[in-house]
């Protein structure tokens, strides 16, 4: 094997797993990441809702809380959204179906996204008057985790063809590795 295929197959390889690191990297910060929203976005919705529900389960008023809840679902981020009266009764339980994706399975079994869970007390001055339980759906986390690792993965391959070109064109240049090459017969 000539020392230029020895230096090229090194070179591929060094980058190789340097872009490797970075891909790894990229595919847990983006994970924790999506994650961590969705559990935040999760928490804040629960907590809005107990805020705009006050008035409406204090009055005992079934349809401003369904007029109150519907939009929420429509959006699509929330798998299961149950309001409760102070007692533990459900007022209103809306669930959504799951959206369908295009993400590959193995992809979601890799990714593990769970459907985080939040909970708020619903209070009117000093006095509970019910409870919010919103679930939210990680299929647009997941969906958007799918995106950004296509995207990152494009562009470390567009990264790594980019320097084997240029590791190749500066080995072309090196007269003195070509002439002991060509001395050899190879």
């Amino acid at each position: 094997m000539t020392l230029r295929r020895q230096l090229i197959m090194a070179g591929a390889l060094i980058f190789a797993l340097a872009l490797f690191g970075v891909a790894v990297g990229q595919w847990f910060s983006g994970r924790m990441f999506v994650r961590e929203q969705l559990a935040s976005h999760t928490h804040e919705t629960a907590t809005a809702l107990s805020l705009s529900l006050s008035a409406a389960l204090r009055a005992g008023d079934v349809a401003l809380v369904k007029t109150t809840l519907l939009p929420l679902l429509d959006r699509g981020y929330y798998r299961r959204i149950v309001i409760r009266d102070a007692p533990g009764h459900v007022v209103d339980a809306q669930d959504q179906e799951a959206p369908a994706t295009d993400v590959p399975r193995w992809f979601a079994a890799l990714a593990r996204l769970e459907a985080p869970r939040a909970e708020s007390l619903v209070s009117s001055g000093w006095q509970e008057v019910g409870r919010v339980e919103v679930e939210g759906d990680p299929e647009f986390a997941l969906r958007q985790l799918w995106n950004s690792m296509l995207s990152a993965l494009f562009w470390l391959l567009a990264v790594y063809a980019l320097a084997l070109a240029l590791m190749l064109a500066w080995l072309r240049r090196l007269q003195p590795l070509g002439r002991h090459d060509q001395r050899q017969g190879r």
